[in-house]
């Protein structure tokens, strides 16, 4: 089963790579928010 984390954050936020069994697939930048999406 595929599954999907999204994450919004402050740009100046970096986040881990890996979360427990989710790797980071994709992460942009809009304005002053980040948005990062893990996937397992």
């Amino acid at each position: 089963e595929d599954v999907m984390l999204v994450c919004e954050t402050d740009k100046a936020v970096d986040l881990p790579e890996e979360i427990s069994n989710f790797g980071i697939w994709k992460q942009k930048t809009y304005g002053i928010s980040k948005v990062t999406v893990y996937v397992r």
